[in-house]
């Protein structure tokens, strides 16, 4: 109301106060096996308040306490997420242990966020600055250390032990923490976080696709293979299922490409439907003899013709969009007409 400094600075003390509170002490290891109308409790309420000081905040000429508070409220609504899934996956499958996909991404994804949490305080300039910058880095190695071993030592297509098997059901399982979240993070960091330089948002994006393939991939293979997900091999059913996702992947890009006159975009569409083209021509045709595989090349030919086609008429659909910008326009109507 009295727009008075030291408040705003009250501000930032309670943003990082809660932040000792909700995930050190007593923090992450109390929320883990507390009731839950106290989880609620200690962590929606902390977030409401926040979101009501942010509020209050906004009119106002305060952009660092602005900044620490937005910060505050996305990684601790992260943080309960998180401990919400963890805790209602520890009640369907008790006794499961630590040592499963879902348990290291979640706990990836959590160190993520404080990473990301301290990459947006790092707006802030002074000496500040660097800690933050480096408490980043800290919490990111640790974050993606924890991914690797999700990816690689506790991935359900690699490890079959019955304490790792995939929980739920199809597009709504154990896989979604793991891979799925800590996809989604990498993904917000490099939509949201412009003040980063280039390279670290282009190297979140091939982060954040990476992620979402996998997760993409072991949701497919938990569908057709269920529990037998570590089995080798694959059945016809799974790779044509894989077929038909890459399609409707180019397909949805290439449109996008057309829709936003994007050249890049054309070519990520073109190499996606480069890759399934190859795919089917290496993978699911080699099963076939006789005249089906004859006939199965011959349409293969034909598509490959029809991209051709398609990606020639994208890449001019998009050059005549470049073309009527506005720039071109204005300089199209500022020339005198001859006489």
């Amino acid at each position: 109301r009295f727009t008075l400094r030291p408040l705003a600075v009250a501000v930032q003390i309670g943003a990082i106060t809660l932040g000792w509170r909700l995930i050190l002490d007593p923090g992450i290891g109390w929320a883990l096996d507390t009731p839950y109308w106290e989880l609620a409790l200690a962590y929606a309420g902390s977030i409401a308040a926040l979101v009501a000081t942010l509020s209050l905040l906004r009119p106002l000429d305060r952009p660092i306490a602005v900044i620490i508070t937005e910060s505050a409220i996305w990684t601790y609504g992260s943080v309960f997420l998180s401990l919400l899934l963890y805790r209602v996956i520890d009640d369907l499958t008790p006794g499961r242990g630590s040592e499963t996909h879902w348990f290291i991404g979640l706990f990836a994804t959590i160190w993520l966020v404080s990473a990301a949490n301290q990459l947006w305080r790092s707006q802030i300039s002074g000496w500040v600055r660097n800690l933050r910058m480096a408490l980043a880095v800290i919490y990111a190695t640790v974050g993606i250390l924890m991914l690797i071993l999700a990816v690689r030592k506790f991935n359900p297509a690699f490890n079959g032990s019955p304490d790792n098997l995939v929980q739920g059901v199809i597009l709504l399982n154990t896989l979604i923490p793991a891979y799925l979240l800590p996809a989604l993070v990498f993904a917000f960091v490099a939509w949201r976080f412009r003040f980063l330089e280039q390279g670290l948002r282009i190297t979140a994006v091939v982060i954040a696709a990476v992620l979402a393939t996998l997760w993409a991939f072991l949701t497919i293979r938990h569908g057709w293979r269920g529990d037998a997900m570590s089995d080798p091999g694959f059945t016809q059913p799974e790779l044509y299922t894989y077929t038909i996702v890459l399609l409707l992947l180019g397909a949805g890009l290439l449109y996008q490409a057309i829709a936003r006159r994007s050249a890049l975009l054309r070519k990520a569409a073109m190499a996606v439907i480069g890759l399934t083209v190859a795919k089917v021509f290496l993978v699911d045709i080699s099963g076939l003899v006789g005249l089906l595989r004859v006939f199965s090349f011959l349409a293969l030919g034909l598509v490959l013709a029809g991209l051709a086609f398609l990606n020639r008429w994208a890449a001019a659909r998009i050059g005549q969009g470049a073309d009527m910008t506005p720039d071109n326009l204005t300089e199209t109507t500022d020339e005198k007409p001859e006489e």
